[in-house]
């Protein structure tokens, strides 16, 4: 029997053939779309975890949180110059401190559904496969939406969730907002734990971008 990750990374419908970055307009494509998540969301968790999907419940993704935010006062904000410090202090204790944010049910979630694994075909206006299924959890449904706001803006993303079938909670926003500002802290990650210089600069100059804005 497959596993579920297996199973889910042989959901493609047909081969990918175009990335949805620039390819769909609003108005074309998302139904789809909007099915797939749906579908992956109302899969049921305890079937999943049966099969090797790691599970969370809010107070744990809470927590895989917080061991990030302790991650990078060590190994990262020494880097930092004292504004993006503070910046960075603020914008992760406002976020973990506040128990309200964390009140999410949790679902099956691809959790890295950034625009360069959704695909489609631009002539039908049709959306043909998601890949990169390898990071597959249980855990907060907005996250899923994040790589969609990053790549295609809040307006998409609202036109989107107003066809979703799952909850959207009080504090889905705030957590989506959350998630869009941690690109930088993760890249900055990436490049101390590989030595890159060229990682740790990016990252420096994306808060620095973050915070300007």
């Amino acid at each position: 029997m497959l596993d579920i990750k297996t199973s889910l990374a042989l959901i493609q419908h047909n081969f990918p053939q175009i990335e949805v970055q620039t390819a769909l307009p609003i108005t074309r494509g998302w139904d789809s779309f909007v099915l797939e998540v749906n579908e992956l969301h109302s899969f049921p968790i305890t079937r999943a975890m049966q099969t090797g999907v790691q599970g969370h419940t809010p107070a744990e993704w809470r927590e895989r949180y917080q061991e990030r935010y302790i991650d990078l006062q060590v190994r990262v904000f020494p880097l930092l110059d004292k504004e993006s410090r503070a910046k960075s202090e603020q914008l992760w204790e406002d976020f973990l401190n506040n128990e309200t944010i964390f009140a999410f049910r949790p679902v099956l979630i691809h959790c890295d559904l950034a625009c360069e694994h959704i695909f489609c075909d631009p002539v039908r206006g049709v959306l043909t496969g998601v890949i990169d299924w390898g990071d597959a959890t249980i855990g907060d449904p907005a996250l899923d939406f994040v790589g969609l706001h990053h790549g295609r803006g809040s307006e998409l993303t609202e036109h989107v969730l107003a066809c979703y079938k799952g909850t959207v909670d009080a504090a889905f926003w705030k957590r989506m907002n959350f998630y869009l500002c941690y690109r930088p802290f993760s890249e900055l990650l990436y490049g101390v734990y590989s030595n890159s210089e060229k990682f740790i600069a990016k990252g420096i100059e994306g808060l620095h971008s973050m915070f300007r804005a």
